[in-house]
C-alpha cells in the first residue's frame, strides 16, 4: 500500500491508538505491528527531513535577554520557500509494503474521526 506523507503526519495519534488497541488475536496485532514498524519509519524520516528543512531555512531564537533558547524559527524571508518544500515533502508517497489491515468492527478505542485518518491503512471488517 502506497500513502502520502501528509496522511501519516495526519493520523499520528490515531496509529498511536490503533497500536494501544486491546482484544486482538495474535495473529492480528502481529500484522498490526509489521505496518507499524514501517509507518514509525516513515513518520522518523519525515520529522528528521522536515527539522532539517527548518535549520536550513531558519536561525536561532534569542530570548529577551539575548540569549540562546536552543530553539530554531524558520526565518521571515524563508517562510515561502519553508512552506513550498514541506508541501512537497507532504506530496512524497510511502511505500508501506503491506496491504490495508482488516480490523475487528467490534473493538473499542477508535473513533469515526480515527477510522476516517486511517482511511487505506485499516478497514473495519463487517459485523
Amino acid at each position: 500500500m502506497k500513502i502520502k506523507t501528509e496522511q501519516l503526519v495526519a493520523a499520528k495519534k490515531a496509529i498511536e491508538k490503533l497500536f494501544a488497541l486491546e482484544g486482538l488475536s495474535a495473529a492480528k496485532a502481529f500484522e498490526i505491528v509489521g505496518m507499524g514498524k514501517r509507518i514509525i519509519d516513515a513518520l522518523a524520516l519525515y520529522e528528521k527531513t522536515r527539522q532539517q528543512l527548518i535549520v536550513r531555512l531558519g536561525s536561532p531564537v534569542l530570548g529577551e535577554d539575548g540569549k540562546d533558547t536552543k530553539q530554531i524559527q524558520v526565518k521571515p524571508e524563508n517562510t515561502d520557500e519553508f512552506v513550498k518544500q514541506l508541501n512537497a515533502l507532504h506530496e512524497e508517497t510511502v511505500d508501506l509494503e503491506s496491504e490495508c489491515v482488516e480490523i475487528p468492527g467490534d473493538l473499542q478505542g477508535l473513533t469515526v474521526i480515527d477510522l476516517i485518518a486511517l482511511d487505506g491503512m485499516v478497514a473495519v471488517a463487517a459485523a
